[in-house]
């Protein structure tokens, strides 16, 4: 709840550039993607549906991808708190 809040009153624009990370509308486009890729943290073979992917072309599964996001923004809220 508490990082919740911190987004939204931060505002979501500002926590992701702050953890210096893509918003998700900047997300690479699924559709040149093939039916299965490997994850490049876990190396698990996951379906198109069950990943996202960078600009640069880093494939990653949702579940990686959430557990890596859920770290930069606390890190950002971390920062932000210290500077208030």
């Amino acid at each position: 709840a508490c990082s919740r809040a911190v987004l939204i009153s931060s505002g979501a624009k500002q926590i992701f550039r702050e953890a210096k990370l893509p918003r998700p509308e900047d997300l690479k486009s699924m559709a040149s993607l093939p039916a299965k890729v490997d994850c490049t943290i876990c190396f698990e073979t996951c379906s198109k549906k069950d990943v996202d992917a960078l600009p640069c072309g880093h494939v990653f599964c949702k579940a990686c991808w959430r557990d890596y996001l859920l770290v930069k923004v606390r890190a950002a809220e971390l920062r932000q708190e210290r500077h208030q």
